[in-house]
């Protein structure tokens, strides 16, 4: 039994050793909240469930590029009507086309992320309407009034809670809809909606190459997902077979609904996963190598108690109440920091689907307390009954060395080698992602990216049908913004720098030409005739569009130069010449008119510019209405300030017509470096902690070598051997370690070079090589200044001082 004298005994133990208690109360709490801070993620993205009954069963129909097992895109109209009629082990489906739509009410207008459904993607989930009624057939069948189901969150922010909605027609993308239900709190199946718009794909007896539906379905009970994968790999083979042309080379890929999203981040869970149980683990055997030593101070008194007959039992409670007493203080601690960083952090890092939102599940804390139970095992019974178990032949022969060091000294220094090894890798990657992060927010897009404001407008289908209605509107919005003082020009593009715009493939009229065995593919991007002599881009041949560019001439477009180089190749001069545009489409002849430089679209991380072929087209020629256009303004003045005159130039142009967020060019393209961000906020901390846990190591190491050779010490200082040999020769043995952890670190970072600079265009050899000398360097300091601490208190000791400690380490070993 553990009685109130024990208590107060270790405690006033803890608090007379406050220095080691407070480092390893700090060491755990931090371990703890890192390690939970990537848990929780990893448990989001990878682990956790939807939140409705059976949700296990539910699983995705994606269509996917034999060729390279490269998800495409939705399937088609004629896919799902196909796969309606013929499926047999679902027991509900159906299919979602996300929609980005404009809701206009009397007060504003505001762009909400919506989704087309009908009434069986409803049904899978079974969740009830907080007010009001879900979709039924009939609301779906042609010429039924539109109608639509909100979610709370809208509901809230634009109708004020008010339950007399239902019923109500809003403008939604120029069309009049009916509200007939409200959703409960925090709903946003299927991904992150907040508005559900009824939808039945229509039936078509054409098989389509391109395809925006999204299948979900639910397995019927006793169907497996390998007995639906059967099905639907046979279902795409008759599809490959009965239409070769469109489905050749396609074929349909099932999973389970969750992991559809989350296959794509196996790679990084997989590594955080790994990141957070190193960290718990170099923190409890950093912990424990602490406490080893401190026990190894306290093993004269454990030493007399034996002698006097005290049970072991009784030697080993205190000790271990004091580690059970550290672990719970480190545990709160550790607790509190990982749910601010949840809170604070994780909605910063999360960008994904609505079950994605990391947050303190019960399941986090219940694995933080098991974990906590571990570190005091292994942190607390281990370093107690190595102090006080009893005394062998050998430690009594082993002079100052002690036989205890034998079991578990070389396993430290292994130990210690490893966690060196975790911050040399670990500090690696933080290194290359602030390596990357600043090249993408230094990156040169071709353009000069200074004085620039932009923002983007999806006109609503229902009031701007027709190309000439769309083209007037952008004409007036121009001459609203332009009259703003401070704004100097107004243009429009369908894609920025630094963004891709609409793939399209394209094909010579001369000669064939292949890429990877089907026509070269482009980024199609449609801009008004100002939009690269506003950026200031300079053709390198030809002319740039003008008002002869329309709808009743000939198509033209300009090219930039990696295409022409593809088209004809040594030909200086191609204006005039021709190319087909989506040649497997019957697509249109399109006439070059002009080449432009290289700019950088898509992530400047990995862009090469002899990968993409770029042509823009003129929206005098072609405007579809799905297409989001990018307003580029020309201006002296900052997002804060143009913003309200920018939304009231909108409003009086057509207040159902929302503007999107609005952000200077600069901060727009600081967005590519999103993902780099999210990997600092987890790699970061590790890796301080690593380097940490490696200096801990190094000390505790330092520590217990210089308690079990204070023989050998005192006998070099009584002879006269200098305190600067002394600590040559430790730091000498912990620069072996080092060496022992940095070794196999530099030979995994030689291996994996070819790929990280194959992949990451902001890192090569030399900045590579670079990075590891720094990150070299940094270890070593620490190494050095970590192995001369426990020195600093021997130096101060006379021979005489050393040789009566040494004694007292002896009575420990004998």
């Amino acid at each position: 039994m553990i009685s109130a004298f024990d208590i107060k005994h270790s405690l006033n133990r803890l608090v007379a050793d406050k220095e080691y208690s407070l480092l390893i109360i700090i060491t755990l709490a931090l371990c703890l909240s890192v390690s939970l801070f990537l848990y929780a993620q990893v448990y989001s993205i990878a682990y956790k469930p939807l939140p409705f009954v059976n949700s296990e069963k539910f699983i995705q129909v994606s269509r996917v590029d034999g060729a390279n097992e490269r998800v495409n895109g939705g399937i088609s109209y004629f896919e799902y009507h196909y796969i309606k009629r013929r499926q047999a082990v679902l027991e509900n489906f159906g299919v979602w086309e996300a929609r980005s739509v404009t809701l206009h009410n009397e007060k504003f207008s505001t762009i909400i992320n919506g989704v087309g459904v009908g009434e069986e993607v409803f049904s899978l989930t079974g969740i009830e309407p907080l007010h009001g009624r879900l979709f039924t057939q009939d609301d779906v069948q042609f010429g039924a009034e539109p109608v639509a189901v909100i979610g709370f969150n809208l509901w809230q922010r634009f109708f004020g809670s008010d339950d007399r909605v239902l019923g109500t027609l809003v403008n939604i993308d120029g069309v009049a809809t009916r509200i007939v239900g409200v959703m409960p709190k925090e709903y946003e199946f299927p991904l992150n909606q907040n508005l559900w718009i009824a939808y039945e794909p229509p039936i078509t007896e054409a098989p389509q190459n391109a395809g925006w539906l999204t299948f979900v379905g639910k397995l019927k009970p006793g169907v497996s997902l390998e007995q639906a994968r059967d099905e639907f790999n046979s279902l795409s083979q008759e599809l490959q077979s009965e239409y070769p042309l469109v489905y050749g080379g396609k074929s349909l890929a099932t999973h389970r609904y969750t992991e559809a999203y989350s296959n794509a981040m196996r790679v990084p869970t997989v590594i955080m996963s790994i990141v957070a149980f190193a960290i718990l683990a170099m923190g409890c055997f950093s912990v424990s190598n602490l406490l080893v030593v401190r026990a190894l101070e306290r093993s004269k008194d454990s030493m007399i108690k034996s002698a006097f007959g005290v049970p072991l039992k009784a030697l080993v409670m205190p000790p271990l109440l004091e580690t059970f007493v550290l672990c719970g203080i480190a545990g709160m601690f550790g607790f509190i920091i990982s749910k601010y960083a949840i809170t604070y952090l994780a909605s910063e890092i999360n960008t994904g689907p609505f079950w994605w939102k990391t947050q303190g599940e019960p399941g986090m804390f219940l694995a933080g307390i098991v974990a906590l139970i571990l570190i005091w095992f292994i942190a607390g019974v281990f370093p107690v009954t190595h102090a006080v178990k009893s005394p062998s032949n050998s430690a009594i022969a082993g002079g100052s060395k002690g036989g205890s060091s034998k079991s578990s000294g070389p396993l430290m220094k292994i130990f210690t080698s490893s966690q060196i090894l975790c911050a040399f890798v670990l500090m690696v990657f933080t290194g290359l992602s602030f390596q990357a992060l600043h090249y993408v927010l230094n990156a040169d897009y071709g353009v000069d990216t200074e004085g620039y404001i932009v923002t983007s407008v999806k006109l609503p289908s229902g009031s701007y049908s027709e190309a000439e209605q769309r083209l007037a509107y952008y004409e007036q919005l121009s001459q609203r913004i332009e009259v703003i003082s401070g704004v100097e020009q107004v243009a429009y593009s369908g894609g920025l720098p630094g963004y891709f715009g609409y793939s399209s493939s394209y094909q010579s009229v001369d000669k064939k030409i292949v890429d990877n065995g089907s026509n070269p593919k482009a980024i199609e991007i449609i801009v008004s005739d100002n939009y690269l002599s506003q950026l200031g881009v300079k053709l390198l041949n030809g002319r740039m569009f003008n008002d002869n560019d329309t709808s009743a001439s000939s198509n033209v477009a300009i090219i930039n130069k990696n295409m022409a180089d593809k088209l004809w190749p040594g030909d200086s001069d191609v204006a005039g010449k021709q190319f087909q545009l989506n040649p497997e489409q019957n697509g249109p002849l399109i006439t070059v008119v002009g080449v432009a430089p290289e700019l950088v679209y898509g992530s400047p991380i990995v862009f090469d510019p002899s990968k993409f072929s770029v042509i823009y087209r003129p929206m005098t020629q072609v405007l579809h209405g799905w297409w989001e256009m990018k307003v580029v303004i020309k201006s002296d003045l900052n997002a804060k300030k143009i913003s309200q005159p920018l939304r009231l130039a909108a409003s009086k142009v057509d207040n159902s017509v929302a503007l999107s967020e609005i952000n200077s060019l600069d901060k727009h393209l600081a967005k590519n470096g999103k993902n780099l961000k999210d990997m600092l906020y987890n790699f970061l901390p590790a890796a301080f902690l690593a380097l940490i846990m490696s200096a801990l190591g190094i000390y505790g190491v330092t520590k217990r070598t210089i308690m079990q050779k204070s023989l050998e010490i005192g006998v070099m200082k009584s002879v006269g051997v200098g305190d600067a040999r002394v600590t040559r020769k430790f730091i000498f043995e912990n620069i072996k370690r080092f060496a022992f952890g940095v070794v196999p670190g530099v030979i995994l970072m030689t291996l994996m070079l070819p790929a990280i600079t194959q992949n990451l265009v902001a890192t090569n050899s030399s900045l590579f090589w670079l990075l590891v000398g720094w990150v070299l360097t940094a270890i070593s300091i620490v190494v050095v200044v970590a192995s001369y601490i426990p020195l600093i208190r021997l130096h101060r000791l006379s021979p005489q001082d050393v040789l009566q400690f040494n004694a007292q380490v002896n009575s420990l070993n004998t």
